[in-house]
């Protein structure tokens, strides 16, 4: 098991692109704030979902409020 606060990943479970980054990173910079590993991470390839769903999981934001918009969805507004 690899772990690395936030993030647990288990040996066996599968990784996304940002996971297998992210893990890349703290391996070769194991003292690295949330905002150094943040802005390490390409996430070209990635949805804007998951994008701040790692970018909320480092700390680097947060969401600040949710907003109904079309349709019955919600949107979340976020912060740094």
């Amino acid at each position: 098991m690899i772990c690395y606060a936030p993030f647990n990943f288990t040996s066996d479970s599968p990784k996304s692109g940002i996971e297998t980054q992210i893990i890349d990173f703290l391996e070769k910079n194991p003292n690295s704030d949330a905002h150094t590993i943040a802005a390490s991470i390409d996430y070209s390839y990635a949805s804007v979902s998951a994008k701040m769903s790692y970018l909320k999981r480092l700390g680097v934001v947060r969401v600040v409020d949710t907003v109904k918009v079309q349709f019955g969805r919600s949107r979340n507004l976020w912060a740094l």
